[in-house]
């Protein structure tokens, strides 16, 4: 196992745990790590070993944009639990975004999602511990559309001190710093 790290061999192994199968050879962890790494179409039969879960996955639109998010995930030694529940997150935010193919989308409309989900109303800007799952979707879904750059954020933060480095950018010209004489 030469070009394979030690943390997508661990993944590949608690996947594995995770569905219940036997341990694979190293050969074959090797083989599809490397599948994963080059190429991107694999990532759902990584995550996924039983017949009816991949079904549904693949049947869902932009299956290989969100294998490629899945896939930046595990490289990045996302533990494989926490990529399988990003996965349904995006699968049910496609469904209920109703995206056949992607489009912006802005956060509004991540939280009307979210509320369906969550069966409640967004009454304030946190949310109670009980919801944490939408918060999950929400975040998820987020991440997904900004590594894809179609996410149009809304909220346009301001810069900290911004009003007084603007007044001192623009007071600088008239300051004489340099030493001309």
């Amino acid at each position: 196992m030469t070009n394979i790290s030690a943390s997508a061999v661990a993944i590949w192994f608690l996947i594995v745990r995770l569905e219940g199968a036997a341990v694979p050879q190293a050969a074959d962890v090797e083989s599809r790590m490397k599948t994963l790494g080059t190429d991107v179409g694999g990532v759902m039969e990584l995550l996924y070993k039983s017949l009816p879960s991949l079904e549904i996955h693949r049947a869902v639109p932009l299956l290989r944009e969100r294998e490629q998010f899945l896939s930046q995930l595990l490289r990045q030694g996302t533990s494989a639990l926490r990529v399988q529940r990003v996965a349904w997150c995006l699968l049910q935010g496609v469904r209920i975004l109703k995206l056949e193919k992607f489009r912006m989308i802005d956060r509004q409309e991540i939280e009307e999602a979210m509320c369906k989900i969550s069966g409640r109303t967004a009454s304030s800007r946190y949310w109670p511990a009980r919801c944490w799952s939408a918060w999950v979707f929400k975040t998820s879904v987020i991440r997904w559309l900004r590594f894809h750059k179609k996410f149009r954020d809304t909220n346009v933060r301001c810069q900290p001190f911004g009003k007084r480095l603007d007044s001192f950018a623009k007071r600088l010209p008239s300051m004489r710093l340099g030493g001309d004489g």
